[in-house]
C-alpha cells in the first residue's frame, strides 16, 4: 500500500502540491488527472523520490520512504515515462532484463520472464527480442517499455504518461493488453494521464488536481454522480454523458427494473454487469423494447424508459 499524508512541495515561492493526501492498496489503479501544471508528475517523482518533498510523508507498506536507501526504494518501483527511456544500445531483450540481471535473477529466469512479457503485450520475442530500440515502432517500444517496468514483478509501478505520444488507436490497443496482463492486476500503480478518458478505463481511484490541490479524490462512478464543485463538473463535461453510461450497469440500477417469477423465452438476456452503454446499442441496432437480467437469483424485466430513469435517479454512495 502507498500511503500520501499532507504532500507539500515549493519550488522557490510557487507552491506546486498543496496537502495531498490518499492512499492506493495492493491490486488498486490511481489516476492523477488535472490542468497543465497541477502538480501530477510532481506528486509522481516525490513517490519514488526523483523529487523530494518539502512537507508531508510518504509510506509504502508502513515505512516511510525516507528511511529507505534510494535503490532499495526504487526496486519496488516498475516505472513507466511517456518516452520509454529504452536503451539505445541495448537490444529489445536486454532492455527487458536489465533490472533482473542488475538483481542477478538466473539467466534462464530471465530468458523466460522476457519473453512472457513480450509475448503478453504483443510483441513477438521471436520477431523483436534482437532488435534494438530505433527498429521498433512508437507503440512497440512502448510496450517494450512496459515490459521492461514489469519484468522484476514489482509491487508498485508508476506510468508518467505512458501512452500520451501515440496515435489514439495505438494506445487503446496497448491499454487493453495492458489491463489484461495478470501482473498488473496484482500491483499498486499510480498512473499520471491527461486523457480523462484513459483515467476513467483504468483507474479504480481517479484523483482531479488543480493548481496543486485535490479536487475530488474517488471512485469513477463517484466523480461522475456526486461531483464536490464545479470544477470536477467542468473537467468532465465534456464526457459526462459518455462515461456515464460507460461506469453504469444493470446491477447499479436494479430498482428501477421490473422484477419477475422468470425470463420469458423470447426476450434477450443481459447480464447483470453489462455497461448501460452496450445495452443501449443493442436496443438501438436490434430494434429491442424489452429485455432481461438476474440480480441475486431475481428475474428483472426492462425497457428503454426503466433504463433512462434509472441513470437519472442513480445514487453512489
Amino acid at each position: 500500500m502507498i500511503e500520501v499524508d499532507n504532500l507539500n512541495k515549493w519550488y522557490g515561492t510557487v507552491h506546486v502540491v498543496r496537502n495531498v493526501t490518499f492512499s492506493v492498496a495492493k491490486g488498486q489503479t490511481l489516476a492523477l488527472v488535472g490542468t497543465s501544471g497541477s502538480g501530477k508528475t510532481t506528486i509522481l517523482k516525490m513517490i519514488n523520490r526523483l523529487v523530494e518533498p518539502t512537507s508531508g510523508s510518504i509510506h509504502i507498506n508502513g515505512q516511510s520512504t525516507m528511511h529507505q536507501s534510494l535503490p532499495e526504494l526504487r526496486r519496488q518501483m516498475g516505472y513507466v515515462i511517456q518516452d520509454t527511456g529504452l536503451f539505445p544500445h541495448y537490444t529489445i531483450a536486454e532492455n527487458i532484463g536489465l533490472v533482473p540481471s542488475l538483481l542477478k535473477k538466473p539467466a534462464d529466469f530471465i530468458y523466460k520472464r522476457t519473453r512472457h512479457l513480450m509475448d503478453r503485450l504483443s510483441l513477438d520475442p521471436d520477431n523483436f527480442a534482437h532488435k534494438y530500440p530505433h527498429q521498433l515502432s512508437g507503440g512497440q517500444q512502448q510496450r517494450a517499455g512496459i515490459a521492461r517496468a514489469l519484468a522484476a514483478d514489482p509491487p508498485i509501478i508508476l506510468m508518467d504518461e505512458p501512452f500520451g505520444a501515440l496515435d489514439p488507436i495505438t494506445r487503446k490497443n496497448i491499454r487493453t493488453d495492458f489491463q489484461n496482463l495478470d501482473e498488473w492486476k496484482t500491483k499498486t500503480t499510480i498512473l499520471v494521464t491527461h486523457d480523462i478518458e484513459e483515467a476513467f478505463e483504468l483507474g479504480d481511484l481517479i484523483c482531479i488536481l488543480d493548481q496543486g490541490q485535490i479536487q475530488q479524490l474517488g471512485s469513477p462512478q463517484a466523480l461522475l454522480f456526486k461531483p464536490k464543485n464545479k470544477f470536477v463538473r467542468q473537467f468532465l463535461a465534456d464526457k459526462h454523458t459518455t462515461f456515464r453510461l460507460k461506469t453504469t450497469n444493470l446491477r447499479d440500477i436494479y430498482q428501477h427494473l421490473s422484477p419477475r417469477d422468470m425470463a420469458t423465452p423470447d426476450l434477450p438476456v443481459f447480464s447483470a454487469h453489462a455497461p448501460i452503454q452496450a445495452i443501449l446499442a443493442d436496443f438501438i441496432n436490434h430494434q429491442i423494447s424489452h429485455a432481461f437480467t438476474e440480480i441475486n437469483g431475481q428475474w428483472y424485466e426492462f425497457d428503454f424508459n426503466q433504463i433512462m430513469l434509472g441513470l437519472q435517479n442513480r445514487n453512489v454512495s
